[in-house]
């Protein structure tokens, strides 16, 4: 109860009352009558009482349907005084996630905050109850339920689109489109929850399966390893950007103990995964039963996470991550350069292959690992590979290298000697971010230290979500047939978002980007063309031969055939929630500057959205602002380690 209440026999104020409850007093909700619920006091009495004078207790593990009765204010915490949101229409339909005193927290389409209990009316009967786990790391759901992922329409541009019939050697081909499948279509549900602003909702969703694993698991690694590499990942970036930083570290470190763990993996044991897997892999043309394979510059991304929820923890550990995200790094590239220049190798020996056969005959053979087949291997936007070429490769990622600096100056307030190591490793920042102005600052202020009156703040902006994987479906003319190419492609999620701004007092702060993680996706998948050239090659060598054997053996043949195709899905698997983008600014501000501002703007400039972050009481602070559509969430870090 919020108010004191007329405990009624009927749902009407015309009924006789029973007694009048005072507030505070518990009772149970046994559902819902016009405006009034069905109660029962501790005395085991049975009544109604009208449905704005109490509120629902929500628990950790379940949230109920609602709706407002009134238009009124939501609030950015549970108080009058709490920041508006901007205002609810009265019969607007909401979720509720909890409740804080006399305030719903809720979620809605565009909006999450607080609301007047006494203005929302629960339906207690639409309850989604989640299993009850014993912390809050149990709260995760897999990621692979296709069946209730909804279907998503791409907003790319015309050449993204399902295109014209083209005619090519006499032969009719149907126009390329883009489908949805697999884990891009079973992740479609959780990222149009954080795309509409309802963070908390998707997190609370992420309790409803997965649960059991982090209940049995002895350790954050064991359930990481249970519910497999990728699905850590993706957890890990949702717990970051909610502010589950303890889960976030669980969670990324579990990630790298499973890239260890198949590091540490014998030879033979390797060997026998990837070949069993890839087997049943190539007979069905389903690729996502095979173990993902995380590319080499996500692996050093994961690192650059796990340094980062240290980081807003005020947990020096950031520093041996840093240093490890960097080493990895410099590997990685150096692997990715031998293997590319292996599947080179191997491309230029299958079009030699097609070349020797086309002399055999007079009329040459279709050319399966040629010009035609490159362009179904990508996109084909030309806004993806102007971005791609506007980094020099997937392995200049200087997240780590700032990051690493970050800690060493935050360690030179009380050891002037860590400054120079500080100034060192932003000038190797600066080397893979040359744009970024902040880096080349920072290394010359730390010359001279921070002025006594100063306290250092550095902010870090994550914006929007890095490209997803649809699959292309392209048409090539062979034997006078149209014969289909299926192939995961990079789909760029559109933002509104195009700069960001932080402001203290009357002063303005431009961020700056510092990494271009979609760049470096794109420009992978730019630069792996010469393997991802001779496995499409092959693939279309089995798709002709299903068409021979469909055409040869009769209905049996085309019954097999048909359902082989029905199986293929290429692998749509990438890291999902990762931010396209980060920017950062550094800040000296003076000692009592308690509160900043930021703001992103869209390309013309408009204000997408804002939000104030609390500095720590002193000492020197770092911001992490996760940006998704102009929504915002600001997480504060920890007093740091000095």
């Amino acid at each position: 109860m919020i108010k004191n209440g007329n405990f009624r026999e009927e749902p009407s104020g015309k009924c006789s009352i029973i007694s009048v409850l005072p507030p505070e007093t518990e009772i149970a909700v046994l559902g819902t009558e016009k405006s009034y619920y069905r109660v029962r006091t501790a005395q085991n009495a049975t009544g109604y009482l009208f449905a704005s004078l109490m509120a629902v207790d929500v628990k950790d593990c379940e949230f109920y349907a609602g709706k407002v009765r009134k238009t009124t204010y939501v609030r950015a915490t549970p108080s009058r005084k709490g920041r508006s949101l901007g205002r609810v229409k009265a019969g607007t339909a909401v979720t509720v996630l909890s409740r804080s005193g006399p305030y719903y927290q809720v979620s809605m389409p565009g909006k999450e905050g607080y609301v007047s209990a006494s203005l929302v009316f629960v339906d207690v009967a639409d309850r989604t109850t989640l299993p009850k786990a014993s912390d809050k790391a149990a709260e995760f759901i897999p990621f692979n339920n296709e069946a209730d992922a909804p279907d998503h329409k791409t907003t790319q541009n015309a050449t993204a689109q399902k295109n014209g019939a083209d005619k090519s050697d006499g032969v009719e081909l149907p126009g390329s489109r883009l489908s949805l499948m697999g884990y891009a279509k079973g992740m479609r549900q959780y990222k149009d929850l954080l795309l509409n602003r309802q963070n908390i909702l998707a997190w609370k969703k992420l309790a409803l399966e997965d649960y059991t694993a982090r209940r049995d698991a002895a350790t954050p690694d064991a359930f990481a390893d249970e519910i497999g590499y990728l699905e850590t990942l993706e957890r890990g970036s949702i717990a970051l950007d909610s502010g589950y930083l303890d889960d976030a570290a669980e969670l990324f470190g579990g990630a790298e103990q499973i890239l260890k763990a198949q590091g540490d993996e014998s030879y033979a044991e390797s060997g026998a995964k990837k070949f069993f897997g890839g087997l049943f892999s190539f007979a069905t043309g389903n690729k996502e039963i095979q173990r993902y394979t995380s590319p080499g510059y996500e692996r050093v991304m994961m690192l650059d996470m796990l340094a980062l929820s240290y980081l807003l923890q005020g947990d020096r550990a950031a520093y041996n991550v840093t240093r490890r995200a960097i080493d990895l790094q410099n590997k990685e590239r150096e692997r990715f350069e031998e293997r590319m220049a292996e599947e080179q190798a191997k491309l230029e020996e299958k079009r030699k292959e097609v070349a020797k056969e086309d002399k055999k005959t007079d009329e040459p053979s279709f050319d399966f690992f040629g010009k035609d087949l490159e362009k179904t291997a990508l996109l084909g936007d030309v806004s993806q590979e102007k971005r791609a070429a506007s980094v020099a490769s997937a392995f200049v990622n200087p997240f780590a290298d700032y990051m690493n600096a970050l800690v060493l100056e935050v360690d030179g307030y009380l050891d002037k000697a860590q400054r120079e190591n500080a100034r060192i490793a932003y000038e190797k920042a600066a080397k893979l971010a040359p744009d970024c102005g902040i880096l080349k600052k920072a290394s010359t202020d730390m010359r001279k230290g921070i002025p006594g009156n100063k306290r250092l703040v550095h902010v870090i902006l994550g914006e929007g979500f890095a490209p997803y994987k649809q699959v292309k479906t392209s048409y090539l003319p062979i034997g006078g047939l149209p014969a289909p190419v299926r192939q995961a492609v990079l789909v760029s999620e559109p933002s509104t978002v195009h700069k960001a701004d932080v402001y203290y007092g009357n002063s303005r702060y431009r961020m700056e980007q510092l990494a271009d993680f979609e760049a470096m996706s794109l420009r992978y998948e730019q630069d792996s063309l010469p393997g991802r050239m001779v496995e499409l090659g092959l693939e279309l060598l089995k798709v002709v031969g299903l068409q021979t054997a469909g055409s040869r053996f009769g209905a049996l043949g085309q019954i097999a055939a048909e359902g082989i195709e029905h199986m293929a899905v290429p692998d749509t698997r990438n890291w999902e929630c990762l931010p396209a983008t980060i920017h950062v600014q550094r800040l000296l501000l003076p000692k009592n500057a308690k509160t900043i501002k930021i703001v992103t703007r869209s390309t013309k400039g408009k204000a997408m959205g804002s939000i104030k972050a609390t500095l720590p009481a002193s000492g020197p602070a770092v911001v992490y602002v996760r940006s998704i559509n102009g929504h915002l969430h600001a997480i504060n870090s920890s007093k740091m380690w000095i």
